[in-house]
């Protein structure tokens, strides 16, 4: 507490002294032993001089003369501050004039007198040395004695607290001495004058006062406001009281808050609360398929309002409609967004193939885009004597036109072409007329003919009148020229005596000749019958007129029998049925006897056991190859020429000179009759083959010169045109794209270019000094460099495909590689011993290699072409079923149903067991990458793994995950990867799956096996929600349900790379359990719409799987490629193509009842399509 005592001095100040009671001094702190006492002036009526009263604010109005003060607000002279004006308290607004408050007075407004206040005892700040004040007590509670009883500082006065000395003393404030021994002297406390002070407002979070003033005191008015975003919550200003606390509640600042955001359908909201305040940020974002109408993000401001209107979600915009061929679009083009569904109407002819559903789906694009395809036409019109290049399983829509041509000795009657109406209804078909030949002219003495016009191909028959005869034919035939093929007759007179006594001498003497034949005929055989039985088996040399070489012996004809149909072969208990079906028409030769099996030949019925045995490195057929002679046998005088040494590839293969090509010289060069090329006897047509080197840039013109020359229609290339990146061959054919090229005086026209798995088929026209030929080139595309075709079906396939085709130059086979004597010979050797063997029913390959080599060196040129040609032979005669026309089919199923009694089993039956024997045996290595620990797990059975060089490579990275999947690529006819066949992906394989799509840009999935459990599924299960799998994200467009399957469309994006399409067909023909499909039918509509869907320019594989990636898959794959061969070729090929599918899948097609179904089901297939087995 502070006590007061008041004493008045002169010129009117009171000094007011401020003592510390006991009590009071609990109250101060202590720092450092230095005590000080802050007071308020407020808390008494007194002045500070040190600063002359300028913050006086206490109620003292009284001045010496005794006049009342005037009001402040009635003096305008001075500004008043600090202070209401509504008083007439003494103030001091004036400090630099004035030392103390004052005011005006009473009646003279002009004129102000000093006011009576007392002073403050206390001093101006803790700083201040200058103390004048009458405080004697110390700190310690000590009474300050005289100082003129002190030692020291004896001029100053009284007993009060002071600063004498110089500095050191008065450090630490105003001091006194206590006449006591201790403390001798001590300090005092001496309070500082100041106004009352009120508690700091900045503690009071985002209030701001409007001056910008941190300290307030007695009397002062503050102006407050908030922090931009805050608003006040209370008084606007606030004065400071005597107490030092503020009048009133104390304001406070509440931040802004904007208005709550609506929830909007398909949006979110980051981050979602219930109020927002100022600065906070609402970002939005739409769900999949929908797009903000403005900024992602606002933020709340100030004044409470949003910087922006909140947005909202539309569904992405697609682009303007895509075309869609021969349908009625909606006026409206463009402007849809997701999930918007057009529904398109085709236009009159036209149905839809598939969905009339037109969807912008989320990725604002549009998803399926419906198709619409003319309407299927009814069946091909039969026409009579109609030639065309209609394929019987073609099926045509409208709009279509089919040119019509008729045979020879035919025109055409009626509108040609053939349009396929908008009702399905084929236009009135023209008829095959033939061709009209000239009127007869008359006669003379002829019966009456029959007045009417003669077509192509009626006959007359001409008769002349009693007394005549026809002079010249008695039958005119209207020919296929339209003109009568012999010359008229005409009637002359019959003279009947002449010729009857003529015709009695020639009767006479035909008679004793016949009776003289008869004679000498019984004489003979009475002569053969007397022989010793000795002589009839004695065995003589015979020249087979077949071969080049004598190597035939004649002995019993009776053990001959070339019609047998059967032949029985015994390998591992198990008996075979082939039926020896002659491939290409020959010329046969009778012989005297039977003949006897050189010692290097081996019987067809051992040739089996003979190969399997004699596989494999060194083993008994490399070591026979061993044997052979090599290198020139014979003498190669022109090829040796300087003039010919650039126009051979190699040097040490030339061609000998009794077997080489020799080109007719050309005018004015010397040695252009070279070429390296050889002809080549085949079994039974001597130069049947010219084996040729492969066309180097100096000979391309030289080798057209001898395909002119010799009439040749067949090339067969057997090496690609670059191998390993080295030129094994220089192209001497037209590019597609340029269509024709010329050699010297030879042009070459490329007509037509088919491709197969294995091979193309290239329709070649040459055109030369105004006359043309056309010629078929054969190249075969897959045998490896310095190796042997992987499989030895694929080259007997080939070799079916060659000699089955018809071409009308019937010259020598050109076949050539790169040098001429290695593909070549084998190929040459494996036509030429299945001929052999067909005839002769033994094999003997070491004898046709040797003979070949002593007609062009070094034919078949190594040790594994030698092993290879063998099983290609062994494949060529033990399955000769290739290619059976459609049209025969019926009668071979009816054959094969049969019931072999001695072997207990249908004859289908025994070609299965038999086909089965002659599978291709793989080694264990070729599965080891499906066994390594670390895809072990990735396999759904360990019985059914990929053959390595069959294997889809994964190349997309991925953490964790390998190149491996459980899948391998099986062929179709003319697509050597038109499928892979893969498992149902298990859990963590899955993303394996989708890499497989995305690196093999897979746009077509055939799925045949049932979704037992969630967890199968590898895609969305509806359109709204998309799946993730890995960096793929998968989405379902678009969904089309048929009775036989389901088709989902499904988008994907791997990352942030381009969005991708593809058809998922899911069949419902087929139960898990069933190991063959529920309906032939639903099968073949299942195929077609596969084939529909994956109609793609760039011949991207198919994917096929089912529960183990073979079972379902390989049937349906074979039959896929059974028919897709049926429609090319028009023959069919069961077998053939397991084997190849085998190849790559070894457990393919592995039990009887799913091949027996391929048969019904191409036998079902061509009762749907009757025109296949009447094609010719």
């Amino acid at each position: 507490m502070l006590s007061m005592i008041s004493e008045i001095k002169e010129n009117f100040d009171v000094i007011v002294q401020l003592k510390l009671t006991d009590k009071s001094k609990q109250s101060l702190t202590t720092e450092d032993d230095k005590i000080e006492c802050i007071i308020s002036i407020s808390e008494v009526d007194c002045y500070n001089r040190y600063n002359k009263g300028i913050n006086y604010i206490g109620n003292i109005s009284k001045i010496p003369s005794g006049a009342p003060c005037l009001k402040w607000s009635a003096v305008v002279k001075h500004p008043l501050h600090n202070y209401s004006e509504d008083h007439n308290y003494c103030r001091n607004p004036l400090p630099s004039t004035v030392d103390r408050p004052y005011c005006y007075k009473a009646g003279n407004k002009w004129a102000f007198e000093k006011c009576i206040i007392p002073v403050c005892d206390c001093r101006n700040s803790t700083q201040d040395l200058g103390y004048h004040g009458q405080i004697n007590i110390t700190r310690s509670g000590h009474n300050c004695i005289y100082w003129k009883s002190a030692t020291k500082y004896t001029s100053e006065g009284q007993n009060y607290c002071r600063t004498p000395g110089g500095d050191s003393d008065n450090a630490g404030g105003p001091w006194c001495y206590t006449g006591l021994t201790d403390p001798r002297w001590d300090r005092c406390n001496i309070p500082v004058c100041e106004s009352a002070k009120c508690p700091d407002l900045s503690v009071i979070s985002k209030l701001k006062p409007l001056d910008g003033k941190t300290i307030y005191r007695y009397g002062e008015i503050v102006k407050l406001t908030c922090e931009t975003g805050y608003r006040l919550i209370g008084s606007k200003s606030l004065t400071c009281q005597k107490s030092g606390q503020w009048n009133g509640t104390l304001p406070y600042c509440q931040v802004v808050t904007c208005l709550k955001l609506r929830t909007l359908p398909k949006q979110k909201l980051d981050p979602v609360q219930t109020i927002y305040s100022y600065k906070d940020n609402v970002t939005f974002k739409c769900d999949d398929g929908y797009e903000l109408s403005s900024a992602d993000t606002i933020t709340c401001q100030s004044d409470g309002t949003w910087s922006n209107k909140q947005p909202q979600c539309a569904g992405v915009l697609c682009p303007p409609l895509p075309k869609v061929d021969n349908a009625l679009l909606p006026t409206k083009i463009q402007g849809y967004r997701y999930p918007e569904t057009l529904k398109v109407t085709c236009e009159t002819g036209f149905v839809f193939d598939g969905s009339d559903l037109l969807q912008c789906n989320s990725s604002g694009l549009w998803g399926f885009i419906p198709q619409c395809k003319g309407v299927l036409c009814r069946d091909f019109p039969k026409i009579a004597s109609i030639v065309t290049s209609i394929q019987a399983t073609k099926r045509y829509r409208f709009p279509a036109s089919v040119n019509v041509s008729c045979k020879a000795g035919y025109q055409i009657n009626g509108s040609n072409p053939l349009n396929c109406n908008q009702t399905g209804d084929w236009s009135t078909p023209p008829v095959c007329t033939g061709l009209l030949c000239p009127v007869l002219p008359k006669i003379e003495n002829v019966q009456q003919i029959e007045n009417r016009q003669y077509r192509y191909p009626n006959s007359i028959m001409i008769k002349c009148m009693t007394g005549y005869i026809v002079n010249g034919s008695s039958w005119l035939k209207c020919s296929a020229a339209g003109n009568w093929r012999t010359p008229i007759p005409s009637c002359k007179v019959d003279l009947k005596t002449q010729e009857k006594s003529l015709l009695t001498a020639v009767a006479v003497g035909l008679g004793a000749t016949f009776v003289l034949i008869v004679v000498v005929i019984c004489v003979v055989v009475f002569i053969r019958r007397r022989r010793s039985p000795d002589d009839e088996t004695r065995s003589k040399p015979l020249k087979d007129p077949k071969s080049t070489d004598v190597y035939a012996q004649v002995s019993k004809k009776g053990d001959i029998d070339s019609s047998r149909l059967s032949l029985q072969i015994t390998t591992n208990g198990a008996i075979y049925d082939n039926q020896n079906q002659i491939e290409e028409k020959r010329e046969y030769y009778s012989f005297a006897g039977d003949i006897k099996i050189p010692g290097t030949a081996i019987s067809i019925n051992d040739f089996y056991d003979y190969v399997d045995k004699g596989r494999g490195t060194k083993g008994p057929i490399e070591k026979e190859f061993a044997k052979l002679k090599k290198d020139h046998l014979k003498e190669t005088k022109t090829a040796s020429m300087t003039e010919n040494t650039g126009k051979n590839k190699y040097k040490n293969i030339f061609p000998y000179d009794e077997t080489r090509v020799i080109l007719d010289l050309q005018p004015g060069k010397a040695a252009s009759d070279y070429i390296n090329a050889s002809f080549i006897n085949g079994y039974g047509q001597v130069k049947k083959y010219i084996a040729a080197q492969g066309p180097l840039e100096l000979t391309i013109n030289d080798f057209w010169r001898m395909i002119w020359q010799n009439d040749c229609g067949k090339i067969v290339m057997l090496t690609n045109v670059f191998e390993l990146g080295k030129q094994k061959c220089k192209q001497y054919w037209p590019d597609p794209k340029t269509k024709t090229k010329t050699y010297g005086s030879t042009e070459i026209l490329l007509i037509d270019e088919d491709v197969y798995s294995d091979f193309t088929i290239r329709t070649l026209k040459i055109v030369k000094e105004n006359q043309s030929k056309t010629v078929k080139q054969f190249h075969f595309t897959a045998w490896p460099d310095k190796d042997v075709p992987r499989y030895a079906s694929s080259i007997v396939h080939f070799r079916h495909k060659v000699f089955s085709s018809k071409v009308s130059p019937n010259g020598p086979i050109i076949i050539h590689c790169s040098a001429g004597i290695g593909r070549t010979g084998t190929f040459i050797a494996l036509d030429y011993v299945v001929n052999e063997a067909n005839d002769l029913k033994y094999i003997d390959v070491f004898k046709c290699v040797e003979t070949l080599r002593r007609q062009r060196v070094n034919m078949v040129q190594t040790a594994r072409q030698y092993v290879f040609l063998h099983e290609a032979i062994l494949e060529a005669v033990m399955c000769p079923n290739s290619g059976i026309p459609s049209k025969d089919f019926p009668d071979l199923y009816k054959e094969l149903m049969l019931h072999d009694s001695s072997r207990n089993k249908t004859k289908l039956q025994v070609e299965y067991q038999r086909m089965n024997a002659m599978c291709e045996k793989h080694e264990d290595n070729v599965f080891d990458k499906g066994k390594i620990p670390e895809n072990r797990t990735k396999n759904r059975d360990s019985t059914i793994l990929p053959v390595e060089y069959e294997m889809p490579i994964l190349s997309t990275f991925v953490e964790g995950h390998n190149e491996y999947i459980n899948a391998v690529f099986l062929p179709g006819y003319k697509n050597k990867k038109a499928f892979i066949v893969t498992q149902l992906p298990l859990d963590h394989t899955k993303i394996d799956l989708w890499r497989l799509v995305y690196d093999h840009n897979i746009q077509t999935i055939v799925m045949l096996n049932q979704v037992k459990e969630d967890t199968d599924a590898y895609w969305p299960e509806n359109q709204e929600t998309p799946i993730q799998i890995g960096a793929f994200k998968i989405e379902l467009t678009a969904m089309e349900s048929k009775p036989f399957c389901t088709c989902l469309h499904l988008t994907f994006k791997y990352k942030t790379w381009d969005e991708r399409s593809l058809v998922m067909c899911q069949a419902k023909c087929w139960d898990d359990d069933a190991v063959v499909p529920d309906s032939k039918e639903d099968l073949f509509n299942l195929l077609f719409e596969v084939e529909n869907k994956s109609n793609n320019g760039d011949n991207s594989p198919i994917l096929v799987h089912c529960l183990n990636g073979c079972d379902k898959s390989g049937l349906y794959c074979v039959l896929a490629t059974v028919l897709e061969r049926l429609r090319i070729e028009q023959d069919i090929d069961i077998q053939h193509i397991i084997k190849q599918t085998r190849n790559r899948r070894p457990q393919i097609i592995l039990n009887y009842e799913q091949f027996q179904f391929i048969y019904d089901a191409v036998l079902e297939y061509l009762k749907q399509f009757e025109t296949y087995s009447n094609f010719q």
